[in-house]
């Protein structure tokens, strides 16, 4: 094989490269000096760092053959030389503190462990060392290949955080090792975790919900992102069913947090607190019920009539729910920024039934529409009633308010409008239809109505004929505009949720559920959408 090589076959690797550097001066003679002389030196750059990753390769695997080779050589030893170690080793267990103990007793004995993970030798005399390999009996295989590595690197792991405890327990411990008492727990927690991995596995669609930064960033190369624009702006790319949350009734309004990692199910009988974080694929254990009343209270009011939640609304900032319903003394406003869900006030409105809210926080303004035809504002920096707006009965089924200008929209087919530092009615607008919700463009300049007859219209909110924009099987109940304001989601009798595109409200994606479907909102992340129907409340992730 020798003999058959060529010259060419015999240069360097680093000739080849050179040789190539020449062709390729000779093959660009229009090529300026300087430029020829940079490429020159990053040729002669990237062939140095070859050189150097192909030592380093080589000398990775000599130190790979050296270990197989003394592994082998531990492997090789002599019966007769086990047998000889059996009884001085029984001896060295059983009086350990002897001066008359062999010269074998002095192998270096397994050493406790002390969590000091600076130590660069304290695992590998935990693992025996190689002096400990010829004491093992003939008839077992090295510790090494019985993982012992693994369970001292996952002992390590469980008590990381208690390092003074386990170097206590093990004080005590024998020459060869730890206690019994200690490998039994040891044992128990590595049967307990597998079990965990186990049936996690089985879960359906198990996965994490993405809370990243990294994931919020802007990246500039995302396909379906029109040059130079964010992914923010991005039409959504997928929409995966993340978990099922089994809120035991049916919901009537939902919120979620990215802030705080929390999801919020409004049923009559309460609101209930879900936390996002885990792997969970379907949850029935919510971390709070928030009930419309006390139990006193609710004994109180048994003759006005049960009191029950009819919606709820997170504030734009995130630190406060909002909720109103039927038969109760005003609108409930918790706290969400204290270290325990707490009612932090309440907004008088009693005797009437609250269809829906909305706020303004920076300003201290809140907003309520009831289904007697009223619309009332309060202050909350001392609870005060501002003014009350009248309209149509069952007029404000749904509100959305910008700068100063207040929408809505109701049973009566209208979009009402009006300027909160005048007096009046701004404008109003007929519809086919009556008006089931509405959802504001962030940017501002647009309004998506969602209608009875399953139609979209989109209003612009500057003045302008509305035209309509897309359409779904059945009674639209739920509209919510992206943070962004490039996509809306829908929801209604269809069973369908239903992601549309502006602005001719293409339909992007659709998803079947088993029932009909309440409410729908997206959290200020634009990446999660939840969605509310008989029984439960499903959380999508949106990527892009």
């Amino acid at each position: 094989m020798a003999e058959g090589m060529t010259s060419a076959d015999q240069r360097p690797q680093g000739a080849s490269i050179m040789e190539a550097l020449v062709l390729l001066k000779t093959g660009l003679p229009r090529l300026p000096d300087h430029l020829q002389d940079q490429l020159t030196k990053h040729l002669e750059t990237f062939n140095h760092l070859l050189k150097e990753i192909h030592q380093n390769i080589q000398e990775h695997h000599n130190q790979v053959n050296n270990f197989l080779k003394q592994m082998e050589k531990y492997n090789e030893l002599p019966r007769s030389q086990t047998i000889e170690l059996q009884p001085s080793l029984l001896r060295a267990v059983k009086e350990p503190e002897s001066p008359k103990a062999p010269q074998l007793a002095e192998c270096p004995q397994r050493p406790t462990d002390t969590g000091d993970p600076r130590s660069s030798d304290g695992l590998h005399q935990a693992l025996g060392g190689d002096r400990m390999l010829p004491c093992l009996p003939h008839s077992q295989e090295p510790q090494f290949w019985n993982e012992t590595l693994t369970r001292e690197l996952f002992r390590l792991f469980v008590h990381c955080f208690n390092w003074e405890e386990t170097a206590q327990k093990s004080r005590g411990n024998s020459v060869l090792g730890p206690s019994e008492e200690q490998e039994e727990e040891e044992e128990e927690e590595m049967l307990t975790l597998g079990k965990k991995e186990e049936s996690g596995a089985r879960a359906p669609f198990l996965k994490l919900l993405t809370w990243d930064s990294e994931d919020f960033e802007d990246t500039w190369d995302r396909t379906g992102v029109e040059p130079g624009r964010s992914k923010r702006f991005a039409v959504p790319h997928k929409v995966e069913k993340m978990r099922v949350l089994k809120h035991g009734g049916s919901v009537l309004s939902a919120a979620v947090s990215s802030f705080s990692r929390h999801a919020f199910t409004c049923s009559k009988e309460g609101i209930k607190v879900w936390s996002l974080v885990g792997q969970v694929a379907e949850d029935r254990c919510p971390e709070s019920y928030l009930r419309p009343v006390t139990q006193t209270q609710e004994a109180l009011a048994s003759s006005r009539g049960c009191p029950s939640l009819g919606t709820c609304l997170l504030s734009s900032d995130n630190t406060t729910l909002l909720a109103g319903g039927r038969n109760l003394a005003g609108v409930k406003l918790w706290d969400l920024s204290a270290p325990s869900l707490y009612l932090k006030t309440e907004l008088p409105c009693p005797g009437l039934t609250c269809q829906a809210l909305t706020a303004k926080m920076e300003e201290s303004l809140v907003l309520a529409g009831f289904s007697e035809g009223v619309i009332r504002l309060w202050d909350l920096r001392d609870r005060s009633m501002i003014r009350d707006i009248s309209c149509h009965p069952n007029g404000a089924r749904s509100l959305a308010l910008m700068n100063h200008r207040l929408w809505a929209g109701g049973m009566d087919a209208n979009l009402h409008c009006w300027d909160l530092r005048v007096p009046g009615e701004v404008r109003s607008l007929q519809f086919n239809s009556q008006i089931m919700s509405l959802s504001l463009n962030p940017q501002g300049d647009q309004i998506i109505l969602g209608l009875a007859n399953g139609q979209h219209w989109l209003q612009p909110s500057t003045g302008g004929p509305a035209h309509m924009v897309g359409s779904k099987g059945g009674t639209i109940l739920g509209v919510k505009f992206s943070p962004y304001g490039q996509w809306w989601v829908s929801v209604g009798t269809d069973d369908m949720v239903t992601i549309h595109t502006l602005p001719t409200g293409t339909k992007a994606f659709q998803v079947l559920e088993t029932s009909c479907i309440n409410c729908c909102t997206v959290s200020s992340n634009n990446r999660l959408v939840v969605t509310g129907s008989q029984d439960q409340a499903t959380v999508y992730q949106i990527t892009y």
